[in-house]
């Protein structure tokens, strides 16, 4: 499927879906628009497949190695605060 029509796809969305009433909602109301919206979402990326779990994994990835970075850099670079207190 051509990226121009998996865009269009996704952006189109049925106006009821996306238009929420304003006002005065409950838990209940606000519960049930979420679930509804996680069940779109779920739609979509199984419909894109492949592009989904590439972008998935590639964030996992980052946000992994960030982590790990930062806490090296944590046990090498800062002193930690007990031995300041013991000097």
């Amino acid at each position: 499927m051509p990226l121009h029509r998996w865009v269009r796809g996704v952006v189109r969305r049925p106006v009821e879906d996306r238009e929420h009433t304003r006002g005065e909602r409950n838990l209940r109301q606000e519960l049930d628009i979420l679930a509804q919206d996680l069940r779109y979402n779920a739609r979509v990326i199984r419909r894109a497949g492949p592009l989904s779990i590439a972008v998935v994994l590639t964030l996992s990835v980052g946000l992994g190695i960030n982590s790990i970075v930062f806490s090296l850099f944590q046990w090498l670079a800062v002193p930690s605060v007990g031995d300041a207190r013991s000097r």
